[in-house]
């Protein structure tokens, strides 16, 4: 049961933390404003030079050629449509007898309701060839994983695998991960005969910058650095392209670069997509 009052009455309580969070937010958005109209003064080599002279290691993000090009940090798209009906088909042309790979994965982690450890990784990919007849391939591969699999390594000492409970899950969610790469890099293999105009456009489905792993001991982060470097190995082997995305970006490296030639470290607490977003309309 959920009492309405008395959800109003506790949301009204906290009136004041949310005013203040958005007060905060607002000054954020101003002060993002300035410091990127500051940044955008400065051209590629001037931005590189900064950078040397700050003898940061890690300065966030890097310009490219591209910045001197670009407006306002855009560069124009060579193509322009007056309906949804003309963007559809552009692309259908564009992508004519061109495959599109997509692979992704999901995993079933060991629970205390069954007295056997056992877990379960799923893959699934689609490919999407874009010729007549409307020919494409959707499949899964699934593996269990029993107690063997899930036993513990030499990093996990006491047994408890680092989440306290007996049952490792992170090692359920670490052979996805890996299972996830080396599905598409079967898949570009694949596809790595055909002309160069007709090899697949591959997306995996996160970044290639897995920042996550920092949090991990070296032993497992180790297993997920090897696998998206033999990921991109393999794309660069089968000349194919290959696309990282997320669906919402946590990223700083761009406000992290900003901050650095601003000399204001942790001036900023939102990301490089709060500072984006207004010149994307």
């Amino acid at each position: 049961m959920l009492d309405r009052q008395k959800v109003i009455l506790a949301l009204e309580n906290k009136r004041n933390q949310f005013a203040g969070y958005t007060a905060d937010q607002a000054r954020q958005h101003e002060l993002i404003q300035k410091l990127l109209a500051d940044f955008m003064q400065a051209d590629c080599q001037t931005i590189e030079q900064r950078i040397e002279q700050s003898g940061a290691e890690t300065p966030g993000a890097r310009p490219t050629d591209e910045l001197d090009r670009a407006h306002n940090l855009r560069l124009p798209f060579a193509h322009a449509w007056r309906t949804h009906q003309e963007a559809r088909a552009w692309a259908l042309q564009t992508l004519a007898d061109r495959p599109v790979i997509a692979v992704d994965g999901s995993q079933i982690t060991p629970t205390k309701d069954f007295s056997v450890p056992v877990g379960a990784v799923q893959v699934g990919w689609y490919v999407n060839y874009h010729a007549a007849g409307g020919r494409y391939v959707k499949d899964v591969a699934f593996e269990a994983l029993g107690p063997d699999e899930l036993g513990m390594g030499d990093d996990d000492p006491g047994g408890m695998g680092g989440d306290g409970d007996g049952f490792p899950n992170w090692r359920v969610n670490q052979v996805r991960f890996v299972r996830e790469c080396e599905q598409l890099c079967r898949l570009m293999e694949e596809h790595a005969h055909l002309p160069q105009e007709r090899r697949p456009f591959c997306f995996f489905d996160g970044s290639f910058v897995i920042s996550f792993v920092g949090q991990m001991r070296p032993r497992r982060a180790a297993v997920y650095l090897e696998a998206v470097a033999n990921l991109l190995q393999c794309s660069e082997r089968c000349r194919v392209p290959l696309v990282g995305f997320v669906d919402t970006s946590f990223s700083r490296d761009l406000v992290t670069l900003v901050e650095l030639l601003a000399q204001a470290p942790g001036a900023l607490t939102l990301g490089d997509a709060a500072l984006l977003a207004p010149r994307l309309p």
